[in-house]
């Protein structure tokens, strides 16, 4: 095993609503909390979980991928993918 001290790191976006959800006029049952990195689920247990960096549903594509650049380096290369989604 290496010696190296590693850590993962850990970014969500909670995503909007869309297609038949719109359309049943649905509710988001998740409230992202950007500034402390945490998503809130609405209910009985109001049940919080903590992450590196939380974006909420409005959250621009390129945001998400420059600030979990930053943070963490550059994973795609490492694991041998792209920012689009396609292999090397």
């Amino acid at each position: 095993m290496s010696e190296k001290s590693e850590a993962v790191r850990v970014v969500v976006r909670c995503r909007p609503l869309f297609g038949k959800e719109l359309s049943e006029q649905r509710q988001s049952i998740v409230t992202c909390h950007k500034d402390s990195g945490q998503i809130e689920v609405d209910g009985p247990s109001g049940q919080r979980f903590t992450f590196d960096h939380a974006f909420g549903p409005n959250t621009k594509q390129h945001e998400i991928y420059v600030r979990a650049h930053a943070s963490c380096g550059s994973p795609l290369r490492q694991i041998g993918g792209r920012a689009d989604g396609r292999a090397d």
